[in-house]
């Protein structure tokens, strides 16, 4: 009998060590390469080379004047954006960061030269916001993108440590193969019609 205690013990031990070492495994990033990255998405051109521990990639459902993918904190907080502005050329970078900083007269707001994947870009850092963020617009592949890092308690370095997971590259699908619906639109959707119960007669047959 107490054998046969001791080996449930033991077992029971072996399952939680297991357990335990599973759980650690899942805490670690999930890390890729340029070449096989963690995450890529074909419309955008755009792959992550590794995902921070505990995030996941949350892509638009509906389309704007941006389209891309957030990547989110178990507790629904906005780790890293990256989108598409595909209604803009790329020329506009440098005119989009100079409108966000204009947007906040009484802040100071200071364009600056940055770099992503070795593609040239345009810095906003400490954009007010749910918590100050780190816009950056680019160009890359003749696309412009933007590019937004929340910056909480103004960590920087950490915004910095996500802008090199980032690679560039050419689109292999296009944004017309999601059928997407625009934002606007699903406003304004219809919700689905029910039908409706035929009546019924007081014994319970339906009538036709």
């Amino acid at each position: 009998m107490r054998s046969t205690q001791l080996l449930c013990a033991l077992l029971i031990i072996a399952l939680n060590a297991g357990v335990s070492r599973a759980m650690a495994q899942d805490a670690k990033p999930l890390v890729g390469s340029k070449e096989n990255p963690a995450y890529q998405n074909e419309v955008l051109g755009v792959s992550l080379r590794a995902l921070p521990p505990e995030t996941r990639v949350v892509e638009d459902q509906y389309l704007s004047d941006a389209f891309g993918f957030t990547l989110v904190a178990p507790d629904g907080r906005m780790v890293l954006r990256v989108a598409w502005r595909h209604r803009d050329p790329p020329d506009r970078m440098e005119q989009r960061a100079q409108e966000l900083a204009r947007g906040f007269p009484g802040l100071n707001l200071h364009p600056q030269p940055v770099s992503v994947d070795s593609y040239r870009g345009v810095m906003v850092a400490n954009a007010p916001g749910m918590d100050p963020s780190l816009y950056v617009y680019l160009a890359a592949y003749g696309r412009l993108y933007e590019i937004i890092c929340p910056q909480p308690d103004g960590n920087r370095q950490g915004c910095e440590t996500l802008l090199s997971l980032i690679a560039f590259g050419p689109a292999s699908r296009s944004l017309e193969e999601l059928h997407r619906i625009r934002a606007e639109d699903a406003l304004y959707e219809k919700p689905p019609v029910l039908g409706s119960p035929r009546p019924k007669s007081p014994i319970g047959i339906e009538i036709l």
